[in-house]
């Protein structure tokens, strides 16, 4: 169970005296882990992960990221509709951006909490403007849902005047809330902790903390960036896009670790999930790396969960067209599970040979058997007299 908001922020700014990184924290039913060794992510990858999760991803060009982004998409992203499910429902997604951290959580530093960790940080810009933008840009593409909703009223998934479409966005700057601020946040958490428990609605909260030196954001400021991020959408040449860039991200990546071949014998076991991704090669394509088990004395143990794949096949010169369903074994998902075709094989096999078998001795059988006496017997005709 995760703790509440208070002791999280408290520990984050803690931590954001000597890192000015943004960190995130995902409350939905099927967690990603949130691992000892939080892995980093670029701008460019936190937005990528966050535009997936507002289903803007087709504004982005998938093939310019190497595979370690998207097993990042893969993991942090919103959950895909899986195929020939008919009965599976979109949850509501939520990504809330609090700024201002920084200055505003100070009077909340408490004693002796025991440090969480988030699910990945954000290694923020040099300056305010650069990760303002990153929201703005965000805002922009999603055509500025959810901004302005109140807070209250965008922890509420009912509330249809605010949710208008299946995800929303909002910035909720502490600055701007000198009084009530940390408490309309606290009880927004444990609002969104008690929806995501039961699956109603998944939430990203992205922890944006000051660069020193900076001054209060301003709202011409925020027109600005969003005007650059008009700008930079404009500028950008023809994005590479099909209707369901979202859906394929794996497939995208399982394509991609096809074509290198594993070499060697990959172990079972890693101490890190990047060192599994990096090694197994994202399992090949066929599965993701997941955390099997935890000790102290010999650490963490990560390993490749294979998973089947549907491939298309077509046949009659590409006018059919049906699927074959493969699965796949290994430690790095790399061994394509043969067992069924080897019995069918093997038994038509036996089956074909007893046939074949069967014939012949019956054949011989008939040969071995004597003939009816009567077919030797014969009446010769006595020669006319002259």
């Amino acid at each position: 169970m995760r703790p509440s908001l208070s002791i999280f922020l408290s520990t984050y700014l803690g931590l954001n005296v000597a890192s000015p990184d943004a960190s995130v924290f995902i409350f939905q039913k099927d967690n990603p882990l949130a691992l000892h060794d939080t892995p980093q992510l670029s701008l460019d990858q936190s937005r990528l992960v966050l535009a997936q999760r507002l289903d803007i991803s087709q504004h982005y060009r998938l093939q310019d990221y190497n595979e370690l982004s998207l097993s990042h998409i893969n993991r942090f992203g919103s959950e895909q509709q899986p195929i020939f499910d008919s009965n599976w429902h979109k949850i509501p997604e939520l990504v809330l951006v609090v700024e201002g951290v920084s200055s505003m959580i100070s009077q909340f530093i408490s004693d002796a909490i025991s440090p969480i960790n988030p699910n990945f940080t954000i290694v923020a810009g040099t300056t305010t403007s650069e990760n303002s933008l990153l929201i703005s840009e965000l805002q922009a593409q999603a055509g500025k849902l959810g901004t302005s909703c109140s807070l209250e009223n965008a922890i509420n998934p009912s509330q249809k005047s605010c949710w208008s479409r299946d995800q929303i966005m909002i910035r909720f700057n502490l600055n701007n809330e000198k009084q009530n601020g940390m408490s309309r946040l606290i009880n927004a958490q444990n609002r969104i902790k008690q929806l995501s428990k039961k699956g109603e609605m998944n939430a990203a909260i992205v922890l944006f903390p000051e660069v020193s030196g900076t001054l209060k954001p301003s709202e011409n400021a925020e027109d600005e960036d969003e005007k650059s991020a008009r700008k930079r959408q404009h500028k950008e040449e023809p994005l590479i896009y099909t209707p369901s860039v979202v859906s394929s991200v794996k497939q995208l990546q399982s394509s991609r670790s096809k074509d290198k071949p594993m070499k060697g014998i990959p172990q079972l076991c890693h101490k890190s999930l990047d060192l599994c991704v990096s090694s197994t090669n994202n399992c090949t394509g066929h599965g993701e790396c997941f955390k099997k088990y935890g000790d102290r004395d010999k650490g963490d143990c990560y390993t490749c969960g294979c998973k089947a794949t549907n491939d298309t096949v077509t046949w009659a010169k590409g006018t059919k067209k049906g699927w074959k369903i493969t699965y796949w074994g290994g430690s790095a998902c790399h061994k394509e599970d043969i067992s069924g075709a080897f019995w069918l094989i093997s038994v038509f096999s036996v089956t074909a040979i007893a046939v074949v078998g069967w014939g012949i001795g019956m054949l011989f059988s008939i040969g071995a058997e004597s003939l009816p006496g009567v077919i030797g017997a014969g009446v010769s005709s006595k020669p006319r007299s002259n």
